[in-house]
């Protein structure tokens, strides 16, 4: 990935300190000529902040906090109550595909930028390399036989994160919902909101991936002929519930499989996730920005995605 050093000079924000900032932020800017005391311009601008958050590096403040002042919230997925958990804890935890086994790697945020001799300004690139190792497939080798060759046993898909898919959001946040919570409630539920909804992208963006790559109807026999566990195994059941049943123990499925619900896609997918990967960019551009004459407050979110289907055989398509 390329950039230029000016974007790294953004250092990562906190969602509650950017909350802070943006009331008190200035709608005009002055210009004072040289040799007057006083502004002579005032110039209109809008009412802004923006930051960089980090999902591994912000946190989730104690939900007893807010029951303390009567509200209640739905229990986080882990069950972790009274705790800090980082962004990128509660966006494994909500992801479907990632609770089916699958991998989210989250890109670091980049270096700074260097100087070049004579000041030029210096560039770099971070390729994302993504490998799957597979069994070396040794055969029958008779007397006075040469050992015949096969392919490396791996595949490996080059990712990079400067050129995955900006994805984003935009809500407002009422004076009355600005009024009623602190600023830490405030931060708690739109930092909730947005994992939750980084997590639901990241099913999205792997499973229309998968489907993209037509893997064929789901067979136990192509996995099997590919060196897939059963264990490994896992359903992930779109809207339209194909395949989806009550196993008799209980057991929600697609297909025999263990499944779980997700509103990705439509249809069902079924397969080994642990042999994906998901590329997500820790860096989350956030834009709070004061502009609406009711006292409303904009909320601007930008994250990068990119989905790693090394293999597609590991995957079928259930009816």
């Amino acid at each position: 990935m390329k950039r230029q050093a000016l974007f790294d000079a953004v250092k990562t924000r906190s969602l509650r300190s950017m909350l802070t900032e943006v009331e008190s932020a200035p709608n005009v800017e002055t210009h004072t000529p040289t040799g007057y005391h006083e502004p002579t311009h005032r110039i209109p601008v809008t009412p802004a902040v923006v930051g960089t958050v980090s999902l591994d590096g912000e946190t989730l403040p104690a939900a007893t906090a807010a029951e303390a002042l009567g509200l209640h919230y739905q229990p986080l997925a882990d069950g972790s109550v009274g705790q800090l958990v980082k962004l990128s804890h509660l966006v494994v935890k909500h992801s479907r595909f990632c609770e089916a086994g699958g991998n989210l790697v989250l890109a670091n945020q980049a270096p700074k930028g260097t100087t070049q001799a004579g000041g030029d300004p210096g560039f770099y690139t971070r390729p994302e390399r993504l490998r799957l190792i597979k069994p070396a497939a040794f055969s029958l080798l008779g007397d006075g036989l040469e050992v015949a060759e096969t392919d490396y046993p791996a595949k490996e898909l080059e990712v990079k994160i400067g050129d995955a898919a900006n994805y984003s959001v935009f809500f407002k946040v009422t004076r009355k919902s600005q009024k009623s919570l602190a600023p830490d409630l405030l931060a708690y539920e739109i930092a909730l909101a947005v994992s939750r909804g980084v997590a639901n992208l990241v099913d999205k963006i792997m499973l229309e991936a998968i489907k993209a790559a037509a893997p064929g109807a789901f067979s136990l026999g192509t996995l099997a002929g590919n060196d897939v566990r059963i264990d490994e195994l896992r359903a992930i059941v779109g809207t339209n519930a194909a395949g989806a049943a009550w196993r008799g123990d209980g057991m929600f499925t697609a297909a025999n499989i263990p499944a779980e619900l997700a509103p990705a896609i439509p249809e069902t997918v079924a397969g080994a996730f642990n042999r994906a990967f998901v590329v997500l960019s820790d860096e989350t551009r956030i834009v709070l920005r004061r502009n609406d004459v009711l006292g409303a407050m904009d909320v601007l979110c930008h994250v990068n995605v990119k989905p790693g289907l090394v293999d597609k055989a590991f995957f079928g398509m259930v009816a």
